[in-house]
């Protein structure tokens, strides 16, 4: 007896099960909506017997698999055929029973719409056994039996198809970790570059369902689109204050005393960001999760301040100095006089730099969720890559370095997964282990830079000074302007007590700039040791000038205990929650949604 059920792309999945016993009742379909085009003949009495599997060592009395993944799909299929008679167990929802429907099938090409209905079919009482699998049937439609994948990841300003984790469902009640992996493409510089503590770039993830319920929204923007973004969202940028503690939002830069947090991502790099998403008992079936990247050009309370900005005639006076401003402001001033055509505060435009939606399913509370099947392929190497980056970048070396196993699975010919094993077990002290994988690397692609600078960090620790020269040397055949390379191969002639090889080395590095905080540190111990005191004294002072202040941290103390959503950010590894939601935001969702869909999205 056959199952069939409609699934993404017209895919048909078939389930075999054993049937003990067959009492329909004699009375003929009528309309089975969604399914296939007609119906053409009674119930029949009998059956037709479809080939048992030769492989596998199930019992046929067992739900013997979804046949798209069994090697005995073609010789099943083989009793489907157009114009054959075929069973068909379809549930009634509200009883819980299977209805057996005998049926002519004209063609298989299904319609696109699942099962919502069935009219005039009598019960049956037939019983099956079903053994692991998630529940076919909700709220009176068929389900797919395999889920959508639930991680993300955007790259190069659009999102690509997700890694393929497949078979996640998410229980009513749970709360559900999402994460979304960010990752720079085709760029020379930190993304976003340029004045970071000025505009706004942040990720906004929303999770609805069928019903048109927000159950999930960061980074949501208040008024409509128009007002501050959630401050509970992870943002890309530098979070400046003052010497008293004032967020820098008006540009003036030159108050900067200490910085809370920079995000930014590097070339060719990764973040993965975390969410915490509570599935709510009154969810539908299925969570639409909608992720963007999203861009303004200046922050909400600088445009205010520019056009409408005037002091707080209800706050006390507060002092500005060159260290601080501690004025508080209102955003009621007369615009009539502001330079330019436009006489009010303007809206400025939110550019969706990339985006995707993703599908989870959603089971009951008491069901145990099925297993992810993950499927590693050629092709998804790189997703598993930026993952894993993201991990390592937040200090997280065992799930990064699961991650790179992935790499290493989906593609064992690629190099950059064992070099970015070879990277975590360094981390992690394991040098021996490193090599280990580093000599894999290499064996593919002798002459891989990275893999040769990330080798030669661990022959340095392991004391191999001539041999980690070797390597570096080797990289900066090719990359001569890379100053880390510099640097490191100039610690290392310091360690051999070559000061002369490691003044050039260091001198190579402020070649290419100037204000290398680790080549003026270096070049003061390499003329101590040399004994020029004069030299050594004029880096000292460079090097005192241009590092950073580690005392102002503590100007970000008491501003951290009054912004806990700036000191959340501030953590390595940290989480996003939901805003507060409610009816007005459930609304706006909706308006937004059909707003984006009539301006043809973003780009």
């Amino acid at each position: 007896m056959v199952m069939l059920a409609l699934v993404e792309e017209q895919v048909f999945t078939l389930v075999i099960l054993h049937v003990n016993t067959f009492w329909p009742k004699l009375k003929p379909v009528t309309v089975l909506k969604g399914f296939v085009g007609a119906v053409t003949t009674p119930l029949p009495l009998t059956t037709i017997q479809l080939p048992v599997p030769t492989a596998g060592a199930f019992a046929f009395k067992v739900v013997l698999g979804l046949l798209i993944q069994i090697v005995w799909l073609a010789p099943a299929l083989a009793g489907v055929v157009a114009g054959s008679t075929v069973m068909v167990m379809l549930a009634l929802v509200d009883e819980q029973v299977f209805t057996l429907v005998m049926l002519q099938v004209r063609t298989l090409t299904p319609n696109d719409n699942p099962v919502t209905g069935l009219e005039g079919l009598g019960t049956s009482s037939i019983r099956a056994l079903v053994l692991e699998f998630p529940k076919l049937f909700d709220h009176g439609v068929l389900l797919p039996l395999m889920a959508k994948p639930v991680q993300f990841g955007i790259e190069g300003g659009r999102w690509r198809r997700s890694m393929c984790v497949r078979g996640g469902a998410v229980r009513r009640g749970d709360d559900v970790n999402v994460e979304v992996v960010v990752r720079t493409r085709n760029v020379g510089h930190f993304f976003p570059g340029g004045t970071v503590d000025a505009f706004e770039v942040w990720l906004e993830l929303q999770a609805t369902d069928e019903k048109e319920q927000t159950i999930f929204w960061s980074g949501r923007v208040g008024e409509d689109g128009k007002g501050q973004v959630d401050e509970n969202a992870h943002f890309y940028r530098s979070r400046q204050i003052d010497g008293h503690g004032n967020v820098i939002n008006k540009r003036n830069a030159w108050s900067t005393r200490a910085v809370v947090y920079v995000h930014l991502i590097p070339p060719g790099a990764a973040d993965t960001v975390h969410y915490r998403l509570h599935v709510p008992e009154n969810c539908g079936g299925k969570i639409t999760l909608h992720a963007k990247l999203n861009y303004r050009k200046f922050m909400w309370f600088n445009n205010q301040f520019s056009y409408a900005g005037v002091e707080d005639a209800g706050a006390a006076k507060g002092e500005v100095t060159p260290n601080y401003d501690d004025r508080k402001w209102a955003f009621n001033g007369d615009t009539s006089g502001v330079a330019g055509k436009l006489k009010e505060v303007p809206t400025l435009p939110i550019t969706v730099v990339a985006q995707d939606t993703k599908d989870l399913r959603v089971i009951g509370k008491k069901e145990a969720p099925p297993e992810p099947q993950i499927i590693t392929v050629k092709e998804d190497w790189m997703r598993w890559n930026d993952y894993g980056i993201g991990l390592f970048l937040q200090g997280d070396l065992r799930n990064a370095g699961l991650a790179f196993d992935k790499v290493t699975q989906a593609d064992p010919q690629n190099p950059d997964g064992w070099v970015n094993i070879g990277r975590v077990r360094a981390q992690e002290g394991d040098n021996a282990g490193a090599v280990q994988v580093l000599d894999k690397a290499l064996a593919l692609k002798p002459g891989l830079a990275r893999a040769n600078y990330f080798y030669a960090r661990v022959l340095k620790e392991d004391g191999k000074y001539d041999e980690a020269i070797a390597k570096l040397q080797s990289v900066l055949q090719q990359y001569p302007r890379d100053r880390v390379v510099w640097n490191e191969l100039g610690r290392i002639y310091f360690l051999q007590k070559k000061y002369a090889e490691a003044v050039k080395a260091f001198q190579s590095t402020l070649a290419i700039d100037p204000e290398d905080l680790q080549a003026h540190y270096n070049l003061m111990l390499c003329y101590n040791g040399l004994g020029d005191d004069a030299r050594a004294e004029q880096h000292k002072a460079r090097y005192l000038r241009y590092k950073a202040d580690e005392s102002a941290q503590a100007l970000t103390g008491p501003y951290r205990q009054a912004h806990p959503e700036d000191n959340n950010e501030r953590q390595m590894v940290h989480e996003h929650v939901s805003v507060e939601l409610s009816e007005a935001p459930r609304a706006v969702a909706k308006k937004r949604a059909a707003a984006s869909a009539g301006a043809g999205g973003g780009r």
